[in-house]
């Protein structure tokens, strides 16, 4: 699974030592960002192509009807949380996976990202209910499950980060520099020693 962000993007390329063929897969779902964070995994993508991956793939998942009118624009300005969309992402993945001969599907959970949803227990229950019901058996994989967003930076020190997406609130398709989730991407490139591409908004971080 494929976001656009850094942490996925760097699984991309670690999968290429797993398996032959890497399909990014990129779940829509109808918010803001996405338009933005497809645009950086296509960028990040063609300047390092990685072996064996191919063109990414988007499933299209609309999530407004499952709130209505008034709580979907909540959940657009964040202000109305996003239960269970990790569960949504992968079974429209799995079901991919499943129509197209895949055995495995892959996504960037972290050591800080466990919730209920993500739990270890969770994804083997997925697991067992996709075999069961797809007849599939179908792995979850999350390599970087017992890892930090730093280290998983660390390993991907050499591929073109300053491609990837982080931005919650972007501004005219570039990170805007202030928002929590910029100010980390900046702070764990300088505390990696790693040089810091990305082009912020004028007067942020960067």
């Amino acid at each position: 699974m494929a976001s656009g962000g850094m942490i996925s993007s760097i699984l991309i390329h670690r999968m290429v030592y797993d398996y032959p063929r890497i399909v990014p897969v990129f779940v829509r779902g109808g918010l803001g960002t996405e338009e933005v964070e497809f645009s950086a995994l296509q960028r990040f993508l063609e300047a390092d192509p990685g072996h064996g991956v191919v063109d990414p793939v988007v499933l299209d998942q609309p999530l407004k009807s499952l709130f209505g009118d008034s709580e979907w624009e909540r959940v657009l300005s964040r202000q109305h949380p996003m239960r269970g969309r990790k569960l949504l992402m992968l079974t429209a993945a799995a079901f991919y996976c499943v129509e197209h001969g895949m055995d495995a599907v892959a996504f960037g959970l972290l050591r800080s990202d466990r919730s209920d949803e993500s739990s270890p227990e969770v994804l083997k229950t997925l697991e067992s209910c996709f075999r069961m019901a797809l007849g599939w058996p179908l792995q979850i994989l999350t390599p970087y499950a017992g890892a930090s967003d730093m280290q998983v930076m660390r390993r991907g020190r050499d591929l073109p980060l300053h491609h990837t997406f982080s931005c919650t609130v972007p501004v005219d398709g570039l990170h805007c520099g202030e928002c929590e989730n910029c100010l980390r991407r900046h702070r764990n490139f300088e505390k990696s020693g790693i040089e810091d591409r990305t082009i912020y908004g004028p007067g942020s971080v960067g």
